[in-house]
């Protein structure tokens, strides 16, 4: 069921996701590799680039 979409003005190319224990959820955008920990309501609570470490994630997953 669809809820509620975010990151209209904020995401460029999201490619993967996840939501962890606390409810964060988690986005990886491919081509300029960034990761994006957003909260339940769409909020972004971190964002930090990748690219020196990961090159053009497909995906994330978490524990």
């Amino acid at each position: 069921q669809f809820i509620r979409k975010f990151g209209a003005n904020v995401l460029q190319h999201p490619r993967g996701v996840c939501v962890d224990n606390m409810g964060h959820i988690i986005v990886v955008e491919c081509k300029v590799m960034r990761v994006f920990i957003f909260d339940i309501n769409g909020n972004v609570l971190n964002k930090f680039t990748c690219s020196k470490y990961l090159e053009f994630p497909n995906g994330v997953c978490c524990n």
